[in-house]
């Protein structure tokens, strides 16, 4: 049976899905970070953790899966597959070096998401069929990836024609710069830097969440 947050990927209002980076907030922050960012009214939560000790990665996520679901906001966890299949993840997200789509599909089954990072066509039919979900960009300049390709606007209108699957805009996101994405069909935006980094994580979801109804 398919996660049912699957077919709220295709429908509107647009998503604001946060990526919970342990590089832009200390490892003991992580928790309570995302407690804010649920608070504030997000639709999807990813725990994105490189470098951190498999166990500290392990338990944070656990702890953020009973968290995410009094909300009822999907969980994500970043690359590890493992981790979300011992922590009860809503699903994983990946990108092309990490485990191959169709195998991490076969140990999801079908009533977990898969998201896909992608940065061109190709990588957009790689991801199809088994996908449920993709991240494109960079959209901007970014300083959780600094050597990230920078994809703007055409290429985002490109690669929603492109494919079916709902598609959230990623890479140096934030409020003022959204409207520079008016009248994409995005299914929403992906954003660690702008939700993390300020004074307010509820003010910073408030005014993304308004920038989104601007879309058209």
């Amino acid at each position: 049976m398919a996660h049912p947050f699957k077919e709220r990927l295709l429908r509107a209002p647009r998503l604001l899905y946060a990526i919970l980076d342990a590089g832009l907030c200390p490892g003991e922050g992580l928790v309570p970070t995302g407690i804010e960012l649920l608070e504030a009214g997000i639709d999807l939560l990813q725990l994105r953790a490189k470098g951190l000790p498999a166990g500290e990665f392990l338990k944070a996520a656990r702890q953020l899966v009973p968290l995410c679901q009094q909300h009822g906001v999907p969980f994500i966890v970043n690359d590890r597959l493992d981790i979300a299949l011992v922590a009860g993840a809503d699903g994983v997200h990946l990108g092309s070096s990490d485990l191959p789509y169709p195998a991490a599909r076969e140990l999801l089954g079908d009533d977990l998401l898969l998201g896909c990072s992608t940065h061109d066509l190709h990588e957009i039919r790689q991801a199809e069929g088994v996908a449920d979900y993709l991240g494109f960009g960079a959209m901007f300049r970014t300083k959780t990836r600094s050597d990230s390709r920078i994809r703007g606007r055409q290429a985002l209108t490109e690669a929603v024609a492109a494919t079916t699957l709902p598609i959230f805009a990623i890479g140096g996101i934030d409020a003022a710069k959204l409207g520079q994405l008016r009248g994409c069909e995005i299914a929403g935006v992906a954003v660690a830097s702008a939700l993390l980094q300020g004074p307010s994580r509820r003010a910073a979801v408030g005014r993304l969440r308004e920038a989104l109804q601007t879309l058209g």
